[in-house]
């Protein structure tokens, strides 16, 4: 009887998720610029969105996205981009596109661990099938990114190569007889100036 219990539920759970529509739109790439998120400090998620056989429209309600919360982590939309539109809504009230541009800001704080992490959220936005049925869709999402240890010497430029630039033993030898050769001639002016003037210190 259990048995026959556990098959009901199995064949219920199917048929609800075979009469679920195909979501609209599909998340299929997130790039993190310069691929990494130092801590105590800021960077920028670009994320592509694709329908798949309808549209993302454009109008007067833009999408709404929402985040977990992260006390060491501050996520704000920045901008918000639509692209391959269809030429028969170009320039209506709603405008009808393939793809989605979504540019996101991540904070990180000192205290936000190092490694990789997932950022999960909900993106809420007006879809529209080939029939021209329009709906509200909530679709969720997950963003991967990498925090790194904060940046040494942060308030220092550097070169490609990440370190702060130094002088070679040359170039320092060459600065120390540049220093030799100003000063000699100052110190033979300071000793025929001193009996003239009278100004001569004394220990």
């Amino acid at each position: 009887m259990k048995a026959l219990l556990l098959l009901v539920i199995a064949i219920a759970t199917c048929a609800a998720h075979a009469q679920q529509p195909t979501p609209c739109l599909k998340l299929s790439k997130v790039k993190i610029d310069r691929h990494v998120l130092h801590q105590q400090d800021e960077t920028m998620a670009q994320l592509t969105f694709k329908t798949h056989g309808c549209y993302v429209l454009h109008g007067n309600e833009l999408p709404v996205m929402t985040f977990e919360t992260k006390p060491e982590l501050d996520v704000t939309l920045s901008n918000t981009r639509f692209a391959q539109l269809d030429p028969s809504s170009a320039g209506t009230a709603t405008e009808k596109a393939q793809e989605m541009l979504v540019s996101l800001k991540l904070i990180a704080s000192p205290d936000l661990a190092v490694g990789e992490h997932t950022l999960r959220g909900l993106l809420t936005c007006n879809v529209a099938d080939k029939s021209g049925n329009v709906s509200s869709e909530t679709l969720a999402i997950a963003i991967p990114f990498k925090v790194a240890p904060h940046k040494p010497y942060q308030n220092v430029a550097l070169p490609d190569n990440g370190r702060p630039h130094q002088d070679s033993a040359f170039v320092h030898g060459l600065k120390i007889a540049g220093m030799i050769v100003v000063g000699i001639p100052l110190f033979i002016a300071m000793i025929i100036w001193c009996p003239i003037s009278g100004q001569c210190s004394t220990c």
